[in-house]
Order: C-alpha cells, then sequence, then structure tokens
C-alpha cells in the first residue's frame, strides 16, 4: 500500500511510528534483531520525519552487518555500509541536536 494511502486512512503518523520504535527496542533487547529491524523500517515508513526511528534502524542495521559481515561478500558489505550511513546521517539531519545525548 502506498505511503500516501496509509495516512490518507490514518494508519501511520508519529504515533505509530513511536510503537514501532519502542517495539523495534523491546526486540532488540531480548536479541531479536531481524524483528527489530523490521519494526524500524516500518517506523520510518510511518514518519519519515522521525529522527529517532532512523537512528535505531541505522544501529540495528550496523547489528545486522556485524552479524553477517563475515558472510557477506565486498559488494553487499558496501551496500550495508550504505544503507547504514543513510539512515544514520538522516537521523542527524533531522534531528542535529539530540545527536548529543544519542552517544
Amino acid at each position: 500500500m502506498a505511503k500516501w494511502w496509509k495516512r490518507a486512512l490514518g494508519l501511520s503518523g508519529r504515533e505509530r511510528a513511536t510503537a514501532l520504535v519502542t517495539e523495534g527496542v523491546v526486540n532488540a533487547r531480548e536479541q531479536r534483531i531481524d524483528r527489530a529491524l523490521q519494526c524500524y523500517r516500518d517506523a520510518v515508513d510511518a514518519d519519515e520525519e522521525f529522527a529517532v526511528a532512523h537512528l535505531n534502524l541505522g544501529l540495528a542495521e550496523l547489528d545486522v552487518y556485524n552479524r553477517d559481515r563475515a558472510a557477506l561478500d565486498d559488494d553487499a558489505r558496501r551496500v550495508a555500509l550504505d544503507s547504514i550511513a543513510r539512515s544514520l546521517t538522516r537521523a542527524l539531519t533531522l534531528d542535529a541536536i539530540a545527536a548529543v545525548g544519542w552517544g
């Protein structure tokens, strides 16, 4: 379903994104990193302007990269690192002041 359609139906937004980030954090703490990653992706889809969703997405992508990097070829590593950098850069672009608290 298109993002604009989800918004029109009221199925997305900051509240949904916040709930998804919270669900992702719970999953990450319980070592379900793939599920956490999906929650963060869904949170970004729900609210593309939510810096914390992008931050958590980038950090989860980094966790997956660290877990899987030995099995990745050079191209896959480059793609993964580019995605991590995009997510973290987007988080900083949206809320550079919060970066102090994220460190």
